[in-house]
């Protein structure tokens, strides 16, 4: 043992700030050169096992205009991921997604978060019991204030618990990992060819099980990315999570919108719709699956939400990350004049804050960058 600036160190506590800070650096070396969503994360499964061993990893591409997943990766497989939407969209519990999206730091183990009682949470007693884990690491990827993704770490009943330092290392790496995720959707989005393949409607049951489909929904089902999902589930995460959204009650807290952005392996975005089925007895969700609308008119979608000139201007400095009073500066106003812009932007696009306007505009229209060429302020 010897001490540095009056605190104590062992072998044991170097080699293990050591093996922290050469993860570190290996991750966000991965960050700033990965551009294929999925190689990604293999290779931070790798990098964070060494720092952080878990017995099984979860990996979700969200939507941030909604928080619901677009895509999903774990190598092992989960035996029930309609279960873990279910719980994730219609329970009240801990360490939800969204709750870390707005957290800081996003980054929270399971028994921290129930003091040690796991059993408080529904998730640890419905499903982590049910698969074997004993404790949950869950960090959400965070730039400034738009998530675009999220994970899950899991140790089984022999293992001890994540500890603090385990989510700390991970919650440092929330911002560059956010960043990986959002430049690669990009690219995989611009690389990505149009097309005019219709729409599909798949039915599932109570259960979460396909009922009924029809062909163009089985083709863009057998598209959607899905890694290690088990080949007896077909149901993609993101289908799942619509039809969970699709039967929470309107007005209830924990309900969100049944409507989300997937993407194809070839970089294809499309978008998923659920409704309830009316005089089912089986609670039955029907969902419709159909492409995306093209970047090219982005435009005359923005103008559609009946933005006035001045609306516009103030839209486009928020895309651009530009804080009140910065956009006050910038256009000769008093920053409560910007709040009332800002309000009544928000009421016309249907959002609740600046993290949902950037991310509802950045997935419907693809590209940033049309802030840059000034599109957003054309008539």
């Amino acid at each position: 043992m010897f001490t540095c600036g009056g605190r104590a160190y062992t072998p044991a506590t170097v080699d293990i700030q050591g093996r922290r800070e050469r993860g570190r650096a290996d991750l966000l070396r991965l960050c700033q050169t990965s551009s294929d969503p999925f190689a990604f994360y293999a290779e931070a499964n790798r990098l964070i096992g060494r720092v952080v061993p878990f017995d099984l990893s979860c990996w979700h591409q969200l939507d941030p205009a909604t928080l619901l997943p677009t895509s999903h990766y774990n190598e092992f497989g989960l035996s029930a991921p309609a279960g873990w939407a279910y719980n994730e969209y219609l329970v009240d519990d801990l360490n939800k997604f969204a709750d870390l999206a707005l957290s800081d730091p996003p980054a929270a183990t399971l028994s921290g978060a129930t003091d040690g009682h796991p059993e408080r949470s529904p998730r640890y007693r419905d499903l982590l019991t049910y698969e074997g884990f004993r404790d949950e690491l869950r960090v959400a990827f965070v730039d400034t204030e738009t998530c675009w993704g999220a994970a899950l770490f899991l140790r089984e009943q022999a293992r001890a618990d994540f500890t603090p330092a385990d989510a700390s290392f991970l919650a440092e790496l929330s911002r560059p990992i956010a960043q990986a995720l959002r430049r690669s959707l990009l690219m995989l989005a611009l690389a990505a060819g149009e097309g005019d393949e219709a729409p599909g409607l798949l039915v599932l049951d109570s259960n979460g099980r396909i009922e009924s489909l029809t062909e163009p929904a089985a083709r863009w089902i057998a598209q959607l990315v899905e890694v290690g999902a088990g080949e007896a589930e077909h149901v993609p995460a993101s289908v799942a999570a619509v039809a969970a959204a699709a039967r929470s009650e309107p007005g209830h807290r924990l309900a969100v919108p049944a409507r989300a952005r997937a993407m194809t392996r070839g970089g294809r975005w499309l978008v998923l719709h659920g409704a309830l089925l009316e005089g089912t007895a089986n609670g039955a969700v029907a969902v419709i699956i159909e492409p995306a609308r093209s970047a090219e008119i982005a435009p005359l979608i923005v103008q559609a939400y009946g933005l006035t000139p001045r609306e516009r201007e103030v839209a486009a400095l928020v895309l651009q990350g530009r804080s009140t009073s910065e956009i006050a500066t910038r256009l000769c106003l008093s920053p409560y004049t910007v709040q009332d812009h800002l309000k009544a932007i928000f009421e016309k696009v249907g959002v609740r804050s600046r993290r949902e306007m950037v991310g509802r505009f950045f997935t419907e229209h693809y590209q940033p960058s049309l802030v840059a060429t000034g599109q957003l302020a054309a008539h």
